[in-house]
């Protein structure tokens, strides 16, 4: 699932281009233009990167507390659990 359709799938689906979002964020990095969404999250890798054409959210342009999205489905380390995640096993996965 592309990080758009996880955030359509998540808050919904509007017809504005995320360029125009206020989430929307874009840096210069070694002569490269460089976009981000604030409510998926920001990170120093491609994998966060976000596109001027991509249509926006349910978020767009909304007040909002939801932050870190790409946490939702990646975690910042191995031994962290993902919300809603089972565990099988014991602690240590025996």
């Amino acid at each position: 699932m592309k990080k758009i359709e996880l955030m359509q799938s998540l808050f919904g689906k509007t017809n504005k281009p995320c360029v125009q979002c206020p989430h929307f964020v874009g840096f210069r990095i070694n002569n490269k233009n460089v976009y981000k969404c604030r409510i998926y999250g920001e990170t120093n890798s491609e994998a966060s990167d976000w596109r001027m054409s991509w249509y926006g959210c349910g978020l767009f342009g909304k007040e909002t507390e939801e932050r870190n999205i790409i946490r939702m489905v990646k975690p910042s380390n191995k031994n962290e659990q993902i919300p809603g995640q089972i565990m099988i096993g014991g602690e240590n996965g025996d």
